[in-house]
């Protein structure tokens, strides 16, 4: 399998246990049989960074429970890199690169024996997943609640951003707020987390509703977390659960790719 062109990729190993995301930096090009990384053969301008500098919120992780056999994993998967511009937010496609960049999504979920696809019913998310989903010989369901969050006019600007994360509450004219899209997106969570305990799965996300995840789980998740990621498309994370309480997380891979408001 070829690996994309001109990527990063980042792996991150969150310290778990009465801590912050307090990291050290170590920067180094990958080659051919990297440990812990997706690198692959043939891999032009790809950077890896292991145990990467602090982000700027703290980790609220329910350090009180130890992981079991009953323990649930969820990689969620922010879709690849759309086409721009469309109209129809439902039904945007991924762009040809992100098409290509699906590869790189099956690459870093190809060992980790997945037992359920789940995904927003959005066509990128859908198309991000959808050829991880084929290898495994897999199902996507999909859930409406796992949605991206509604946008009304010119409602994707910074200036906008700043002001819902500040707000929680506040929403433009015909857009939803973030903690409207809080509350779906986490609902839909606790119902995959009951249904599959003890099992691996996948959910197709969005920018905005996997942020709101994290900030439910942190709430110092803010607008700069927010941005830090917004150009990383695809973007994977990792939590693990005991019952509905996480219990860990890790940013496992991300490609660089510039976000461009509608």
């Amino acid at each position: 399998m070829n690996t994309p062109r001109s990527m990063v990729c980042e792996y991150r190993h969150m310290a778990t246990v009465n801590s912050s995301y307090l990291e050290r930096t170590t920067m180094k090009t990958c080659s051919d049989n990297t440990d812990a990384s997706v690198c692959t053969d043939n891999t032009e301008a790809l950077v890896c960074t292991n145990n990467m500098d602090a982000l700027a919120y703290t980790d609220n992780t329910d350090t009180s429970i130890i992981p079991s056999n009953s323990a649930t994993t969820v990689y969620f998967v922010r879709h690849a890199e759309p086409i721009h511009h469309d109209p129809d937010d439902r039904n945007r496609p991924l762009s040809g690169q992100g098409m290509e960049d699906t590869a790189f999504v099956l690459e870093a979920l190809r060992d980790k024996k997945i037992d359920a696809f789940y995904c927003s019913p959005y066509r990128r998310s859908m198309q991000t997943i959808q050829s991880t989903a084929d290898y495994y010989g897999m199902q996507i369901h999909t859930d409406e609640r796992l949605r991206e969050r509604e946008a009304g006019n010119a409602g994707n600007i910074k200036d906008l951003f700043r002001k819902r994360w500040a707000n929680h509450d506040f929403h433009e004219p015909g857009g939803e707020s973030i903690n409207m899209v809080q509350t779906r997106n986490i609902a839909a969570l606790m119902d995959i987390l009951k249904e599959n305990t003890g099992k691996t799965v996948v959910i197709g996300t969005h920018g905005t509703a996997l942020s709101s995840v994290l900030n439910y789980y942190d709430s110092s998740f803010g607008c700069d977390d927010f941005l830090r990621i917004i150009d990383w498309m695809p973007y994977i994370v990792e939590m693990e659960f005991e019952g509905q309480n996480r219990v860990s997380i890790s940013e496992v891979a991300h490609l660089v790719k510039p976000y461009k408001p509608d």
